[in-house]
């Protein structure tokens, strides 16, 4: 525990020290268009909840999104209580959870590819569902045997595929509510994945 707490004060400090020695309040020549000055009405959070509510492709990416990412965090947050109700040592849950992560970036990374290649979100966001119920479903069969390595190997899938749909979900909800800003569809997809989780873990 003191060591964890040591290293959260030496990333704090070092973010202190980024914020307040390296970054400007205003960089001296703007470096695009984004940053000049515009006179013009900017969409507002309650323009983004009108055009998301008239928008079906955009509420079935946020419902598709919800679910999958929801149950990612639910999953994460008692995972540990799960390594114990099955057997697992500490140190193998603390490898499940190593394995997600590296899924996650592998899948993050594949689908980022895909997506360039392709330009089909559909086709990507239909294999990632498939492959999602598939895995999840896998793991309520697999954790009983008590084998790490074939229960790693279904977190990894779940990783590969649950987190990264992120990835998809968010740049599909850019391209859907155009031409309001790209910060709108994270800031509604995030809003909804925490009430998602919410319930989850409450449940």
């Amino acid at each position: 525990m003191f060591w964890f707490l040591a290293v959260q004060a030496i990333n704090a400090g070092v973010q202190c020290l980024l914020n307040f020695a390296i970054y400007r309040d205003k960089p001296e020549v703007p470096p695009g268009p984004g940053t000049a000055q515009d006179d013009s009405p900017h969409p507002s959070m309650k323009d983004a909840l009108i055009a998301m509510s008239k928008n079906w492709g955009f509420m079935c990416n946020n419902i598709i999104f919800t679910l999958l990412y929801s149950c990612q965090n639910a999953l994460a947050t008692v995972l540990g209580e799960i390594a114990t109700v099955y057997g697992f040592e500490p140190e193998e849950a603390s490898l499940f959870g190593v394995t997600i992560i590296v899924g996650a970036i592998s899948g993050s990374i594949l689908y980022g590819y895909l997506l360039e290649k392709l330009k089909n979100y559909k086709s990507v966001l239909v294999f990632i569902c498939i492959a999602s119920t598939i895995s999840t479903t896998a793991l309520i069969y697999i954790i009983p045997s008590g084998v790490v390595e074939y229960v790693a190997a279904v977190f990894f899938c779940i990783g590969f595929n649950i987190i990264s749909v992120a990835v998809v979900c968010f740049d599909l909800g850019v391209e859907q509510l155009y031409p309001l800003g790209e910060s709108f569809s994270p800031t509604i997809l995030n809003l909804s994945d925490a009430i998602g989780t919410l319930i989850l873990i409450s449940l």
